[in-house]
């Protein structure tokens, strides 16, 4: 049974490396969500970036021509 896809697209996939002491960390954090490593990775890779787009950080300069 596959699973539907969580948008319009189809899914691609996305590797990281993390050392095991890393990967030990999300799967513990997965786990007190209820959710699985890659939906727990995938919710903070998203709203990571969702938080890193909304505003331009500070101090950032526009490069004028």
């Amino acid at each position: 049974m596959s699973w539907p896809n969580r948008a319009e697209a189809p899914s691609l996939d996305f590797h990281v490396r993390l050392s095991p002491a890393e990967r030990d960390r999300v799967d513990q954090a997965a786990l007190a969500n209820h959710q699985t490593s890659s939906e727990f990775g995938r919710e903070a890779l998203v709203t990571a970036a969702d938080e890193c787009l909304e505003d331009p950080p500070r101090g950032f300069r526009s490069r004028k021509p």
